[in-house]
Formats: C-alpha cells, structure tokens, sequence
C-alpha cells in the first residue's frame, strides 16, 4: 500500500467505506463502538509486529516464540512452501494427497484437492490472478504489504469428514472479551458467539445465519484461551483464529482487523462490545497535522 497518500485522503476514504456498510459515520476522534475502535487502529497503529502476524509463515515463528514447544503440538503441518510463481502439476498434487492450498498473505482464498478431487487448471488460474495483488489495500490494511506473498501447501485437516470448528478468540493485552465460532464454513455456513465463560451472545450480526443449536464447550477450551492469553499479552487487540477437532486444536491465523473493522454487528452490540477494550488514541491529531503537510503517514 502506498503510505505516502495523505492522512485526510485515507480518513475520508475509509468514511465513505464505512458508512456505505454499517449506516454511519465513524468517529475517529474518540473511537467508541468496536468497528470504530477497529478502524482507529487500521488506519493509525503501526506496531510493527503487525505484519509478522498476518503473515501465515512468519506467523507460526511468533508462535513458536511465545508457546514454546507447546506450539509445535498445535500448528498444521506445512507439506510445502513454493514462491508466488509456482505453477502446478498433476503429479504434484497427487503426491501431496489431502491438502490445502493458500496464500502466505491474504485471507479467504484457497484450494482444496481432496480425495484426488481437484483442477489443476482452476487451482493455477487461482494462483495466477492473486499473486501480485496487494491484499488489503483497498481497504487500507497497511500491514499486508509489508509481507512476501507465499503459496503453502498444508495437510487438510478434517473433522468427522466434514471441516473442523472454528473458534476465533477476540483478545485484548491477554484477555478474552468475545468467542467466535464458525461452522460449515466450505458449505452451509452459520455462526454462535459466545463469552469466555461460554455463555451463548444470540442475534448480535445481521449478515449471517445463527446456529440454531448450542454448541458444546470444547474440551479443550481452557487451553486454548491460555494460548489465545499469551499470544495477545502485549496487543491492544488481535483475532486469535483457530480450529478444532474431538481430540486436538490447531493455531491458525491472527488477524489483526476483523472484516477490516465493518463487521455487521446490530448497533447496540457494537457499542457493548467498544467498551470491552481499549485502543489508546494519544495525540494523534497533531501527528495527522504534520504529516498532511509533509503529504505521508506519521500517526
């Protein structure tokens, strides 16, 4: 992303974006409901460790470095890493056996040969048409290129046949405000949120279809909050993704803004869930000043 466009440039933009989705205007100034809070911290934190977490290579690093050996327990297993530039085969493919493909650097794409089921040529053209472009940027999300674009090829991981769960821990400096759970997501997708105590959050976004039933808590659900504790201990908010089966639990992504901070919350949620955490604002307007005139980004 091009950091030398104007601070008021991107503030509007993201405005215009912002309003479009959820319906009003985001305040900036003093950030309260989550999606503000969200976008405050898109367009203004420049932590540097942000483009290590959102890159699914460097990543597993951070992880090894925070959990230690425990990590290694919980991590997917890597078959292998190609540059931007692979092309495929057949016979690749089929050595590889049941597995999934994606970017090192960008959410939601991805390619599964499953019981020798696949198009070599769907799979390329996929590759082929994402490589060079800069996930993220429309959207502002500075981090994404200050990554390297990957393609890995990871051992699919099934659940009773199907996808395993997914549950994605909102964490703030080691603290669990909101718990996400996803299933079906390769199909009939429905969504449950609940508390760290597991406590069901009904009707709370708009877009997509409630799970009807009570998810059972996962068995290992403690240690996975332990995990989601330690590796969120020094950010002021973090999406710790992760999956599961009956018997294990495995680190996913991290990301770093949630649908890039326009989640479809109803109103009165996304106020409740603001008040949860905290994102120090400091004097950012003065540092905005400064860097319209010098015409970069120094907030």
């Amino acid at each position: 992303m091009n950091r030398n466009n104007s601070t008021v440039r991107q503030i509007w933009d993201e405005t215009k974006q912002f309003f479009g989705r959820l319906g009003y205007i985001p305040n900036l100034l003093f950030p309260i409901t989550y999606n503000e809070k969200i976008t405050y911290k898109k367009l203004f934190d420049m932590n540097e460790l942000l483009p290590v977490l959102c890159d699914k290579v460097t990543v597993r690093d951070y992880y090894q470095d925070v959990l230690g050996g425990m990590a290694s327990n919980h991590l997917p297993t890597i078959i292998k890493i190609f540059s931007k530039d692979i092309v495929f085969t057949e016979e690749m493919l089929r050595k590889y056996g049941d597995c999934i493909i994606k970017f090192s650097n960008k959410s939601g794409i991805n390619y599964i040969s499953k019981d020798g089921n696949f198009n070599i040529m769907e799979l390329n053209k996929m590759i082929e048409s994402e490589k060079d472009k800069v996930y993220g940027e429309e959207k502002r999300e500075w981090c994404y290129s200050k990554t390297t674009t990957k393609i890995l090829v990871e051992k699919l991981i099934v659940s009773s046949g199907g996808a395993p769960i997914d549950i994605k821990f909102f964490m703030s400096y080691g603290k669990c405000f909101l718990i996400h759970v996803g299933i079906d997501r390769f199909s009939a997708y429905e969504e449950a949120y609940y508390t760290d105590k597991w406590g069901r959050i009904k009707n709370v976004n708009y877009r997509y279809i409630d799970h009807k039933d009570e998810i059972p808590r996962p068995n290992q659900l403690d240690e996975m909050l332990t995990c989601a504790s330690a590796l969120s201990k020094k950010l002021n908010f973090i999406r710790v993704d992760m999956f599961f089966t009956s018997d294990n639990y495995y680190l996913g992504e991290m990301t770093n803004y949630p649908q890039s901070g326009q989640m479809f919350f109803n109103k009165m949620f996304d106020f409740i869930l603001g008040r949860k955490f905290r994102i120090t604002t400091g004097n950012w307007i003065s540092n905005c000043m400064k860097s319209v005139f010098k015409r970069e980004i120094s907030c």
